[in-house]
């Protein structure tokens, strides 16, 4: 049976230990071994403050959300 695992990537700062998640990582497995696995970032990963206007972003939080 294949499983697909979702986890959040959590970026935190040294000054302030709150975190925000920049992107997931994505594991599809079968009887627990990883047979496929991928990384999403989102823009805030990049420290972009105006990706909502870029269609190129909106195009990749919209694949990001949709998985």
């Amino acid at each position: 049976m294949i499983k697909k695992k979702v986890s959040p990537i959590i970026a935190r700062d040294d000054a302030s230990q709150k975190g925000k998640i920049v992107g997931m990582n994505i594991e599809y497995r079968l009887f627990g071994l990883v047979i496929y696995s991928k990384v999403l970032y989102t823009p805030d990963r990049y420290n972009k403050v105006s990706w909502r206007n870029n269609p190129e972003d909106r195009f990749l939080v919209e694949v990001i959300l949709n998985q």
